[in-house]
């Protein structure tokens, strides 16, 4: 069998380990005429008449077009916004929790599970709380911010400064790690808050470094990968960007959203009582779904195979 040939669209760092597993299984990275062709999207949200010229230009080669995720959610485009390119042979997703969504989302696509990559995965543990970390949800780099995610950042830094006034929590650490402005969060400072600066790199050093983390997305995923205690934040909210939101309303989310979402979501009970439930134990179901297994690179270097043999596409492998 000759050695299989791939071309991959990296969007930010989230790729990179799907890079390095075809590698490690003896593909061919080429800039041209590749079999396999990954891409994290094959329309934008915002220009979705006319496909990626990329992904036009690798089918035009003969590549086999694979989309990859873009985020850790499930590919929520597609829910109305976008449509899927005739070209696209398979949906990468993360866990069994996100094929589910997708059957309702695109029941005709091909979605298949890969696993978890973004991290190494660690088994849970709670310690006494000495720090908690609150990661706002933020823009996207640009000021706009849709307004349920700002509503929520508030509530949160008003609960945590409350929280810090109590006996209980009066010498634990509270700290917001922040990407942009806080004022782009609808944040502000404060004397009992701990301001930190953060990068939208996939680092999990702030989480490692914290007993309990409020988050959501990408730093949702890698706090319960790395074996923290969470609270999420908006898990009942449907995705939408933050660059006119208004306009942008999936079509099936109230079947899907409950799929997927963490089981333990600011706002449903109070910040102490939310604080008690994610001490007291994992929430195993929705990472056994959401996650999965970590990322084999020989069951992705097969998978991807299979997904060749059966396109359009008869090349001899």
């Amino acid at each position: 069998m000759r050695r299989m040939k791939y071309w991959i669209k990296h969007h930010q760092h989230k790729a990179k380990p799907l890079d390095q597993a075809l590698k490690s299984e003896g593909w061919i990275r080429t800039p041209s005429n590749a079999d396999i062709a990954l891409l994290d999207r094959d329309f934008l949200i915002l220009h979705n008449k006319e496909p990626r010229p990329i992904l036009v230009q690798r089918a035009k080669q003969g590549a086999t077009i694979v989309i990859y995720p873009h985020s850790v959610l499930p590919p929520w485009w597609y829910d109305g916004l976008t449509p899927i390119h005739e070209k696209v042979a398979c949906i990468l997703v993360h866990g069994e929790a996100h094929k589910k969504a997708m059957k309702i989302i695109a029941p005709k696509a091909r979605t298949e599970v890969i696993g978890w990559y973004h991290c190494p995965i660690k088994l849970y543990k709670a310690k006494p709380i000495r720090r908690i970390l609150f990661a706002p949800i933020h823009p996207s780099g640009r000021r706009e911010l849709r307004s349920e995610a700002k509503e929520a950042n508030i509530q949160i830094l008003e609960a945590l400064i409350k929280l810090k006034s109590k006996p209980a929590y009066k010498h634990t650490q509270i700290v917001i790690r922040s990407i942009y402005p806080l004022d782009w969060q609808g944040l502000w400072n404060n004397a009992k808050i701990i301001y930190q600066q953060g990068k939208p790199n996939g680092s999990y050093k702030d989480i490692d470094e914290a007993d309990l983390i409020i988050c959501e997305g990408t730093f949702m995923y890698l706090a319960v990968a790395r074996g923290k205690p969470v609270i999420g934040i908006n898990q009942d909210k449907s995705p939408r960007p933050n660059h006119n939101p208004e306009n942008f309303k999936l079509k099936t989310f109230n079947q899907w959203g409950k799929i997927i979402a963490y089981p333990i979501n600011f706002g449903d009970l109070p910040l102490i009582e939310l604080i008690d439930k994610a001490m007291d134990g994992e929430q195993s179901q929705w990472r056994q779904n959401n996650l999965g297994m970590p990322l084999n690179p020989k069951n992705f270097s097969k998978l991807l195979i299979e997904i060749r043999r059966k396109s359009n596409h008869h090349g001899t492998l």
